[in-house]
């Protein structure tokens, strides 16, 4: 299983992975596991147990604005000021390098300059990331190339609260899976419905954790 501990799922279900007669069972229940990993992801943004490389993403800079004076200092060839911030949509975990200028030779970007560390810094912290890059001492331009590892890039770990999340998401599913049309399980006189695992604390908790926020431009 992906993100689930498969031992206490099969444990959960009484489920034996020895036993022939367990395994169609057991197929099915590793079959939820892996869409419910997908749902997962989707629903925070991002995956988890696998290894990234560094990503290069063109950055639009936020159009000019009029000024509503003529003292701003930072001016775009219009004539229009241009904001020193740079503005991210996803977060950035770390950063490797920014480019700025070159041309696009219809495979690569060539003849860019890579901006000195100096040149600028890291802001908006937040939990996932920086959100913001400061331009010392100018203005961005219209687009730049920024390399660095992105909040919506999958993490190389499990984390506890997930691994534990999707555990649960598993065996409750399953169980849903096996109720009665009327949507109950158990024998005569000690029938119960199955909750809706989705609306477990430990689940909304580790779906909000890990959740990525992400900036409208």
């Amino acid at each position: 299983m992906r993100y689930a501990d498969r031992a206490a799922v099969l444990a959960e279900l009484s489920l034996q992975s020895d036993n022939p007669d367990d395994a169609l069972a057991i197929q099915r229940v590793e079959g939820i596991e892996e869409g419910l990993c997908d749902t997962f992801d989707a629903k925070v943004g991002r995956s988890f147990n696998e290894v990234a490389l560094p990503e290069t993403r063109t950055v639009t800079v936020g159009a000019p604005y009029r000024p509503v004076t003529n003292s701003y200092p930072l001016m775009d060839a219009a004539g229009w000021p241009r904001s020193p911030r740079l503005v991210l949509a996803v977060p950035l975990r770390s950063l490797v390098g920014i480019e700025e200028g070159g041309r696009w030779d219809g495979g690569a970007w060539v003849d860019g300059r890579t901006l000195t560390t100096d040149e600028y810094l890291l802001t908006y912290k937040a939990k996932d990331g920086y959100y913001g890059i400061d331009r010392l001492g100018g203005s961005w331009p219209e687009m730049v190339r920024v390399t660095g590892m992105w909040a919506d890039q999958p993490v190389s770990d499990l984390p506890a609260d997930v691994r534990e999340a999707m555990t649960f998401l598993t065996a409750e599913t399953y169980r849903q899976q096996q109720a009665s049309p009327a949507d109950e399980l158990g024998p005569d006189n000690m029938v119960v419905r199955p909750r809706n695992p989705w609306r477990y604390e430990q689940v909304v908790m580790a779906i909000k954790r890990h959740k990525i926020v992400k900036v409208l431009l």
